[in-house]
């Protein structure tokens, strides 16, 4: 494993120009000031503390991560730690991995609370268990290889120390030396090389390792004091390399992650300790511009903090906020199986909220989620018992409406048209009194009534069909109501001559059928004397769309299948009005949540104008929904 530790020492210039001012090389340093800053002890925890939160990014994290399943972060957490030798190199990704498998098991668990049938639910269990299981195994991989890295660094960092001491002992040896300068110089910069190369030491023995190791290089260069001219030299080359740390210390503060900035500005300073002295007119200068840096940075990772802590308290007020509203659902007394999936709709979509307002101060994170979870528990146990009791009620209505069956089945092959039709609609306005019935019988158990009671009207149709005298008499009506429409005469009251004329058009409908030879022929002549009028009441906008639609209907109508037609298509306008009903209701529900956001009022005129427009919608969906029920109703009659 390689860690090498740049360090440049305390030079001859240095010491040199210390010594000659009256102080020793190592007091007149700190007296300085470089020592007082204290950047060198401070420790950055959020580097080392595996249960801190996520907070700083790394090139291994993928943002894609978020999406995964919680096998899909096992399988990656253990594809890291096969594929990695390098276990700092991968630390920020476990974590992150982990921080996502423990939130996505506390959703899972959520939704295990909801599960009412006890198989489904214990099969749901074990598989939660397993995959917890599965990434625990993980987890204790990553601390083992992590503890055995710590290790293997600590005995790495002993065995530096021991040859920076033996370095030590031969640059003693080097002050007592008689050699030549030259030879001398020679081995006390190999020393230095040596020391340099020499990876880190054990923190608790790094100090007064490099208080000895200054003290002798000082001693060593009190012995060469003589060469002025490499002091100075090596005193510019200092302040190069200092003005050189300002610099980068400065960029720093355009740095937008702070723990990245104040990473590196700890490394800069660890090189600064080492480098040495710079000419004297401008240590002090030089110190107070790296100084400023540092403490610019400190101010700016104090200010993170603040506006991170604020952030997490307002999270907590907004999930407070949720939880009352949650409170409020789950103490409602409900007495239908609509209400309750009204209710248990507006729960799910407070668990949504709930999961994306963010995280909350770490001392609150799990009261408040216990808090949340037991009013979720409460309100699903009692959502399950009622489901219970609405299940029993529903095979009662199973058996209600299988006798309406047998009832319809008995008397649709009967000739006595009046009476078996009174019968059936008597029946049919009794399956209507009925509940609802188990859906899984629904719509087999409604085609096998509707099937009795048409195969009667489909007979009872058929019948009258055949009678020719009815659609001569029919057709003899019609003509004599394109007469008397043709001698109408329209006042000036719109909305009068508008509900005359449909007048006009109910009254052609409920006359029947006509001859098939003079149908189009007939109809022909009344469509364009209708158009003609309408085109003179010279309708607009809605009016003009509706009296399309209803014209479209009855064209329907008079086709093959138009009955069945006429039945999917006011089963389309509902599932419209519904859907469009329940956008409105969302949006109406969460307005509040938008007045607190930082554009609170082009979001709420966006919705407001959303809310508007699907209302105005809603009710042209109800007038075609009405129109279907009263000309079905017609068509039934």
């Amino acid at each position: 494993m390689e860690n090498k530790e740049s360090v440049n020492t305390i030079e001859t210039k240095d010491l040199l120009e210390q010594n000659e001012a009256g102080k020793g090389p190592i007091e007149e340093y700190y007296a300085k000031g470089e020592n007082q800053f204290s950047f060198e002890n401070e420790v950055d925890n959020s580097q080392d503390d595996d249960s801190r939160d996520f907070l700083e990014e790394n090139e291994l994290i993928k943002k894609e991560w978020d999406n995964l399943s919680i096998e899909e972060l096992y399988q990656t957490a253990l594809d890291l730690l096969q594929n990695s030798n390098n276990i700092l190199e991968i630390r920020d990704a476990i974590l992150k991995l982990k921080s996502l498998h423990d939130a996505k098991v506390q959703i899972e668990r959520g939704k295990l609370a909801e599960i009412t049938d006890p198989a489904q639910y214990e099969e749901r269990k074990n598989f939660l268990d397993k995959q917890i299981d599965a990434f625990e195994t993980v987890w204790s991989i990553y601390k083992e290889k992590r503890k055995q890295y710590l290790e293997e660094l600590a005995r790495e960092q002993e065995e530096n120390y021991k040859k920076k001491l033996a370095l030590l002992d031969e640059l003693k040896q080097l002050i007592d030396s008689d050699q030549p300068f030259k030879v001398t110089y020679d081995a006390f910069n190999k020393i230095r090389e040596k020391w340099q190369e020499i990876g880190k030491v054990p923190p608790s023995k790094n100090n007064e390792l490099w208080l000895s190791y200054n003290h002798y290089v000082a001693l060593f260069m009190d012995k060469i004091k003589q060469f002025k001219e490499l002091r100075d030299l090596d005193m510019k080359k200092n302040l190069e390399q200092k003005i050189e740390l300002c610099e980068l210390a400065e960029q720093l503060l355009l740095e937008p992650n702070i723990h990245v900035a104040f990473k590196k500005y700890q490394e800069y300073f660890q090189y600064w300790k080492e480098i040495g002295p710079v000419p004297p007119d401008k240590r002090d200068e030089i110190w107070e511009r790296f100084r400023i840096a540092g403490e610019k940075l400190k101010e700016k990772r104090l200010q993170y903090y603040q506006e991170i802590e604020k952030k997490y308290e307002a999270n907590l007020e907004a999930k407070k906020a949720i939880i009352n509203k949650a409170r409020a659902i789950a103490s409602g007394d409900y007495s239908t199986m609509k209400e309750w999936n009204e209710a248990n709709r507006k729960m799910t979509e407070l668990i949504e909220l709930y999961k994306n307002v963010g995280p909350v101060p770490r001392e609150q994170s799990e009261k408040i989620w216990q808090e949340f979870q037991s009013i979720l528990n409460a309100f699903h146990q009692a959502r399950k018992q009622f489901i219970e009791a609405y299940q029993e009620e529903l095979n009662a209505n199973y058996h209600k409406k299988l006798n309406l069956c047998l009832a319809a089945e008995a008397i649709k092959n009967s000739t006595d048209w009046k009476n078996a039709t009174q019968e059936l609609i008597r029946l049919q306005q009794e399956w209507k009194k009925i509940g609802p019935v188990p859906p899984a019988v629904s719509d087999v158990i409604w085609r096998r009534f509707r099937a009795a009671c048409d195969e009667f009207f489909n007979r009872k149709n058929q019948y009258f069909s055949e009678l020719k005298d009815s659609e001569k008499q029919n057709l003899e009506k019609k003509r004599q109501l394109i007469e008397e429409l043709k001698a109408f005469q329209f006042t000036d009251d719109k909305k009068k001559n508008l509900s005359i004329l449909q007048e006009f058009q109910r009254r052609w409908y409920e006359i029947g059928r006509v001859p098939l030879e003079e149908k189009d022929k007939i109809q022909d002549e009344w469509k364009k004397l209708v158009n003609d009028l309408y085109a003179k009441l010279n309708l607009q906008g809605g009016e003009l769309e509706m009296k399309n639609y209803q014209e479209k209907v009855k064209s329907w109508a008079d086709s093959q299948g138009g009955k069945e037609r006429i039945r999917q298509e006011l089963k389309k306008l509902r599932f419209q009005i519904g859907k469009l009903s329940h956008d409105v209701q969302l949006w109406e529900n969460n307005l509040s949540f938008f007045s607190n956001s930082k554009n609170a009022e082009i979001l709420l005129k966006e919705f407001n104008e959303k809310i508007e427009r699907a209302k105005n919608e809603i009710k042209v969906l109800k007038e075609k929904e009405k129109y279907l029920l009263s000309f079905l109703n017609q068509k039934n009659e």
